[in-house]
């Protein structure tokens, strides 16, 4: 996908998800050819819920539990 389609696809404003594209590019998580973005192999390893490392469900686990999932929280239970 383009960023921009990305984007729309997401429900994110166009520099957001410019911004989410740079750090997954700079993690290795995708590549860019021509203009568009997929997944690279260590993406699809690890993003692609088809794939036996598929890592989205512990992903899922931090932001659905993200109010004990931090620092701040930890911190104030000691």
């Amino acid at each position: 996908m383009t960023s921009a389609l990305l984007a729309k696809y997401l429900g994110l404003k166009l520099r957001a998800t410019q911004a989410l594209i740079s750090c997954a590019a700079t993690l290795g998580f995708i590549k860019c050819l021509n203009n568009k973005y997929e997944l690279s192999s260590l993406g699809k390893a690890y993003l692609d819920s088809k794939s036996p490392s598929y890592y989205g469900k512990v992903l899922d686990l931090l932001i659905q539990e993200h109010s004990i999932m931090n620092y701040e929280y930890i911190k104030k239970q000691f």
